[in-house]
């Protein structure tokens, strides 16, 4: 989707979404990831946080096995949907 930039969202929108990523590294037992924390901590946009996820799936595979950590990503992932062009509802939620 070149070219194509993500609405400016809602502050709360933010914290939100950005808060139920660092919950999912504050719940695993993710300690060899802590630069990823501090990033999403610092993260202030949705395409930030967007691109953040694919190093937080990693973490989340590695933590919780590939099944579950794809799950609990797709859960993440349905937050964006409507915030970032890229976002598509994952066949889970239809």
């Amino acid at each position: 989707m070149l070219g194509i930039k993500p609405a400016a969202a809602p502050k709360e929108v933010v914290v939100k979404i950005r808060n139920e990523m660092l919950d999912d590294l504050g719940r695993y037992d993710t300690t060899n990831y802590k630069g990823l924390f501090m990033k999403i901590f610092v993260a202030d946009d949705i395409d930030k946080l967007w691109h953040m996820r694919p190093d937080l799936l990693v973490a989340l595979k590695e933590t919780l096995g590939e099944d579950k950590g794809t799950e609990r990503m797709a859960t993440i992932t349905d937050l964006f949907v409507g915030l970032h062009p890229a976002a598509k509802r994952s066949k889970s939620s239809r």
